[in-house]
């Protein structure tokens, strides 16, 4: 597992070493701010694993998200798998879908 601290000032950095101090495979790369990009190139540069995602600070995975995604890779032989999501407001339910023509969350 691999974070980015892309020059963060609310000790971010700090919170993560803590709580991953039990994650042999747990790495955090400090920069100055740089953006987004430069970001995730940093991540990527230190990349070892079968499979990258990006999880990006205000994202909440729904549990199981990533074995479905695993598992549709695998099972079809996938150079990408990707999957919708839902743009939320604090505070509020979801409004829509990030990309439209998904179906009606039940």
């Amino acid at each position: 597992m691999i974070f980015v601290d892309d020059g963060s000032t609310d000790g971010s950095s700090e919170m993560i070493a803590r709580l991953g101090a039990g994650l042999p495979s747990l790495r955090v790369i400090r920069q100055e701010n740089q953006g987004q990009a430069v970001a995730r190139n940093a991540g990527m540069e230190q990349v070892t694993g079968r499979y990258l995602v990006f999880l990006d600070v205000d994202d909440v995975p729904e549990a199981g998200m990533y074995a479905t995604l695993v598992d549709l890779a695998e099972s079809e032989q996938l150079d990408i798998a990707m999957c919708n999501a839902w743009n939320f407001y604090e505070g509020r339910k979801p409004i829509r879908w990030c990309i439209a023509t998904s179906p009606t969350r039940a």
